[in-house]
């Protein structure tokens, strides 16, 4: 088909660049952030439970997580702690194998705490669904925080506080006045057993079904459309005709019954009817065991440790101990940007002489051109000098007789006239390689001129 003038006419404008830089709302509100990673490299072989843990895990803090996070063996702490910062990153949960068992991490950016826990046992996201006879398809509700649910996390033990405020820090808040019902759909339970002092923690997506129907008319409601091949009346169908009731009828009791304030996510979930709530767990499943607290970030002063009990005395020692620690790594950094410095400094003299080397180099090049050129003005005058004495010695000689009386005179005059004409011809023969010798001396100055030059 042919195109139109308003597409010709689009084709031709210049591309909108799309506003590629502006910051993700969330970071700007406030909304906690984390990473969920396996530390070192550990577990990291092929069909390893625990990675598959670490992302059974990047599920359950979805939306606000890095799904496709990936760590190298090379990475450490401080290279996801400098990453974290730019993508407003708050939490960090840091998984690690070891051969005594698996550990997890809880830290609190930038400053801490850390908390530490160990992996009692767990369950994979795969098993929960394998082992329910009608598992749970997944939908919407990963788009959106779950609601978390604190058991027995009460009194006054500062880690019991400090781990209740830890995991509800980890999720945003909640506004009830604002909330949207549709918006609730998974649920974290975190139980603490005062007994053996272990969390137990579970995953679980809310669904809600209406009630006060029965199983027939419930699949009208849900637009599925009923076989109706074996009743003879549609009132056969509606009152039951002999079919029981299913497994989820049976689970309805008084405290699952509630009085929707707004629409749900379901059909028949209405504002202001009444619906079942139901938990379906999707997994994964895990029992903690919290081992220590510390100040800082994973690495700080110990203030709880469930196996180790120090004295004031030793505490003081250990703090003395870092202390020290400190210093002395202050006075390596200390020392390393001295010498950093004074090889910058010995490196900037050497470039400096370089330099000067150079300029007096191109300086002495100049003043040697010009040297040149003062020699040839100097030869130019000497061999002036020399066409004079030439000229002076081609003037004719006076031979003075000591004792001309004694000779004849015609005889001397014969002789003096055959010398002179004698010595013109030697003379002019002298004058012309006197000529060539100074145009070739001429011609090779010419020539090393021009090679200076060049």
């Amino acid at each position: 088909s042919e195109k139109t003038e308003k597409e010709i006419i689009s084709m031709g404008r210049r591309r909108k660049k799309k506003r590629t830089h502006v910051v993700d709302p969330s970071v700007e509100e406030g909304i906690p952030r984390s990473f969920v990673f396996l530390r070192k490299g550990k577990g990291k072989s092929k069909g390893s439970n625990v990675a598959r843990l670490v992302k059974d895990m990047r599920v359950v803090m979805q939306p606000h997580t890095a799904m496709r996070l990936r760590e190298a063996k090379r990475n450490r702490m401080k290279d996801f702690v400098s990453v974290a910062g730019p993508l407003g990153v708050t939490h960090f949960l840091a998984f690690s194998h070891t051969d005594v068992g698996i550990n997890m991490r809880v830290i609190r950016l930038p400053r801490g705490p850390t908390l530490t826990f160990r992996v009692i046992n767990y369950s994979l996201m795969k098993d929960i669904v394998a082992a329910q006879k009608r598992p749970h398809s997944p939908g919407k509700e990963f788009q959106h925080p779950p609601l978390v649910v604190l058991n027995n996390f009460s009194g006054q033990e500062n880690h019991k506080r400090l781990m209740a405020a830890m995991f509800q820090n980890m999720f945003p808040s909640i506004d009830v006045a604002r909330i949207d019902l549709k918006e609730c759909r998974r649920v974290l339970l975190l139980h603490f057993d005062s007994a053996t002092e272990q969390i137990e923690m579970r995953h679980y997506v809310v669904n809600a079904s209406p009630i006060g129907i029965t199983k027939s008319v419930k699949k009208i409601v849900k637009a599925k459309l009923p076989d109706l091949s074996k009743f003879k009346d549609i009132s056969d169908f509606v009152f039951g005709a002999g079919e029981g009731m299913s497994d989820s009828e049976v689970e309805d009791t008084p405290d699952s019954r509630v009085t929707l304030p707004q629409d749900f996510s379901g059909r028949g979930n209405r504002k202001a009817h009444k619906s079942a709530i139901r938990l379906k767990e999707v997994g994964p499943r895990m029992r903690l065991e919290l081992l220590k607290i510390e100040e800082e970030l994973d690495d700080g002063r110990v203030i709880y440790h469930r196996h180790v009990t120090k004295t004031s005395a030793e505490e003081r020692q250990l703090a003395q101990q870092k202390a020290e620690r400190e210093a002395a790594r202050a006075e390596r950094k200390r020392q390393q940007e001295e010498n950093v410095a004074k090889k910058q400094a010995a490196a900037e003299a050497k470039l400096e002489r370089k330099r000067q080397r150079r300029a007096l180099a191109r300086q002495n090049a100049q003043q040697d051109d010009g040297d040149d050129d003062d020699d040839d003005d100097d030869s130019g005058d000497g061999s002036d000098g020399e066409s004079s004495d030439s000229d002076d010695e081609k003037r004719p000689r006076v031979r003075f007789v000591e004792d001309i009386g004694n000779t004849d005179v015609s005889s001397y005059m014969k002789q003096a006239s055959s010398s002179s004409s004698s010595s013109d011809e030697e003379e002019d023969d002298d004058e012309d390689e006197g000529d060539s010798d100074d145009e070739v001396e001429a011609a090779s100055q010419a020539r090393s001129k021009r090679r200076r030059r060049n």
